[in-house]
């Protein structure tokens, strides 16, 4: 599969049984659409006039011909780009391990104090909202726990290494059938 300078295949890859019967403009237009959902724009740069495209768009976005390059398009780039939920979902899982790593606090000359830190809170904190948001643990959920949880993980920049493994037993188990219970 062969691309042009910014990443999209290439007009010419589309297989010609897909065109068949269709005006270049139209196949133009098409190729727009995979790279943006914006009908006026792209019956635009497929080369349409400024005052016809919003209805040129309109209309050529309902054919079929045209919702299946568009189809055929997006499914050609997220076979290159070899992105799948599992890749995001094992992604954000790092961030939160990498996040959560409990590092000492030292004190000037090097010596320990006793107090640790999370290496990236944020980039953690934000991670953990990202999976619940795709596992759909927030619905019904009530908005003071969620809240209890973010604070925590913000709370301080210190802690001490016994708060740390009370923090991580209590609010890193992974989700339970009880803890949706609770909110019905």
């Amino acid at each position: 599969m062969t691309t042009d300078d910014n990443g999209k295949v290439k007009m010419s890859e589309i297989p010609v049984e897909l065109t068949a019967g269709m005006r270049s403009q139209q196949v133009r237009f098409a190729w727009e659409m995979a790279w943006s959902d914006n009908r006026t724009q792209s019956a635009i740069n497929a080369g349409y006039s400024e005052a016809s495209a919003h209805s040129r768009g309109s209309r050529l976005a309902k054919l079929d011909k045209v919702d299946r390059i568009v189809q055929w398009l997006r499914e050609r780039v997220a076979e290159m780009v070899e992105v799948d939920v599992q890749y995001v979902i094992s992604n954000l899982q790092t961030v939160i391990q990498e996040g959560m790593k409990p590092i000492p606090v030292m004190a000037p000359g090097g010596r320990e104090t006793g107090y640790v830190r999370m290496a990236d809170a944020p980039s953690a904190v934000r991670s953990l909202e990202l999976l619940g948001r795709y596992q759909r643990m927030w619905e019904g959920e009530i908005k003071q726990e969620t809240n209890v949880v973010v604070g925590v993980q913000h709370a301080g920049d210190t802690m001490t290494q016994e708060r740390w493994e009370d923090m991580v037993s209590k609010y890193a188990k992974p989700a339970t059938a009880h803890s949706h219970e609770s909110s019905q």
